[in-house]
C-alpha cells in the first residue's frame, strides 16, 4: 500500500497534534501540581508565623507582668491585655487553618490548656502582688510553675511548627 503525499501530510499532521495535546496536558498537570504545592507552603508559613507570635506575645505580656511586679505601675498591664487578645485571635487562625489535621488539632488544644494555664499563674500573682505586696508575689513567682508551663509551652509550638 502506498500512502499519497497527502495521506502523509496528514498523518503528520494528526500525530504532531497528538503530541502537542500530551505536552499541553502534562503542562497543566504539571501547573496544578505547583500551585497546590505553592498553597500548601503559604499556608504552613502563615501558620508557622501564627505559632511564633503566639509564643513571642505570651512573653511579651509575662514581660510586661514582670515590669508591673516591680515597680507596682498598673500602666504596664495595659498592652498585656492586647497581647492576649491577639492570642486568642491567633489561636483561632491556626486552629481554622489545622481543621483538617487531627494531630495538630490535638496539640494546639494542648497548647491552649498551657497557655490558659500560663495566664492564670500570671493573673494569680497580679492577685498577690495587689493584695499582698511585691515580696507575696516575688515569692509566688518563684515557685517555678510559670516557668514549667512557658516550657510546655515552648515545645508544644516547636511540635506544631514540625508538624507544619
Amino acid at each position: 500500500m502506498k500512502w499519497s503525499i497527502e495521506h502523509k501530510v496528514l498523518t503528520g499532521f494528526a500525530v504532531a497534534l497528538a503530541i502537542l495535546a500530551a505536552i499541553g496536558w502534562l503542562a497543566y498537570q504539571s501547573t496544578v501540581s505547583f500551585i497546590h504545592a505553592s498553597t500548601q507552603a503559604t499556608h504552613s508559613q502563615e501558620t508557622i508565623t501564627a505559632m511564633e507570635e503566639i509564643f513571642s506575645l505570651t512573653n511579651q505580656a509575662e514581660t510586661r507582668q514582670r515590669i508591673y511586679l516591680i515597680d507596682g505601675d498598673e500602666r504596664h498591664l495595659v498592652p498585656r491585655r492586647a497581647y492576649i487578645d491577639r492570642i486568642r485571635i491567633l489561636l483561632g487562625k491556626v486552629h481554622d487553618a489545622t481543621a483538617d489535621n487531627p494531630g495538630q488539632q490535638a496539640l494546639l488544644s494542648r497548647l491552649n490548656e498551657h497557655i490558659d494555664a500560663r495566664l492564670a499563674l500570671l493573673e494569680g500573682v497580679l492577685k498577690v502582688r495587689r493584695e499582698q505586696g511585691f515580696e507575696q508575689a516575688r515569692l509566688k513567682l518563684m515557685t517555678g510553675d510559670g516557668e514549667r508551663e512557658m516550657d510546655a509551652i515552648r515545645e508544644t509550638v516547636l511540635q506544631l511548627e514540625k508538624g507544619e
